[in-house]
Parts: structure tokens; sequence; C-alpha cells
């Protein structure tokens, strides 16, 4: 049977400006991150905040519930 490699996932790394708005600042590869927690999740997020504070005075957006986040059209059920 052929195997066929999946495409490449990308997960993009940002945060929050304020509700409904996003700043992105680099993706990189889900093969590249590897596990959870590894040394390249943990430097590609410090890589986001530093990218962050290079931009904006101040500290991002933070909120205790996705709704706060996301105001309309949001949906957190599990899949």
């Amino acid at each position: 049977m052929l195997m066929i490699e999946p495409g490449a996932q990308v997960r993009i790394f940002f945060v929050f400006a304020e509700p409904d708005t996003i700043i992105a600042s680099h993706a990189r590869t889900r093969s590249f991150l590897g596990r959870k927690n590894s040394q390249n999740w943990i430097d590609a997020k410090n890589d986001c905040m530093t990218a962050w504070k290079k931009l904006f005075p101040h500290e991002p957006f933070k909120a205790a519930s996705i709704h706060d986040y996301i105001t309309e059209n949001c949906d957190d059920f599990a899949i």
C-alpha cells in the first residue's frame, strides 16, 4: 500500500492586541517544533513575545475566557 506524507502543518504564533485583533509574528512548521514544550516551542513563543515588545510599548491583551478574546462567532465546543 502506498503511503503519502501529509502536507506540512504550520503553527502561527500571535498575540491579541485587543479583543478580536491578533498580531501574528511568525510561523513554524509542526515538524520543526516537535513535541509540545520542546525547546523549539519555547523559543518560538519567546520569539513571538520579543517581536511584540519591539513593536508595542504595552503588554498584549489578556483575558480569562475565549469569549473575551473573540467576541462574535466563537464556537467553544469540542469537535
